[in-house]
């Protein structure tokens, strides 16, 4: 909520829906994927669009998950990269399975 009253959500929501009438649209919103972000997200489209974690927050959730279950750094680093590549790329079923 704005300083002064105003919701920004639902404001934003009424500009999108009066500017978009009666048009396909899809929206894809990229973030650091924070749990307000995406809050304000189903709110405002209604729960129809695609969330993109960015590429920054995405390495450090593989990096942060690799420490939990690579035995040393060595191993932590190779795998790091393997996966990364294949994300990158766009193979994210590859890079669950490597």
């Amino acid at each position: 909520m704005a300083a002064d009253g105003i919701d920004l959500t639902s404001l934003c929501g009424a500009c999108l829906r009066h500017y978009c009438a009666g048009q396909q649209t899809g929206v894809v919103v990229i973030s650091d994927g924070s749990r307000t972000i995406k809050n304000r997200c189903m709110t405002l489209f209604e729960g129809d669009y695609v969330h993109i974690l960015d590429w920054y927050h995405l390495q450090g959730k593989v990096r942060d998950l690799m420490t939990m279950i690579a035995p040393d750094k060595v191993l932590k680093a190779a795998y790091c990269e393997e996966v990364l590549g294949l994300l990158w790329v766009g193979k994210g079923a590859e890079a669950l399975v490597c």
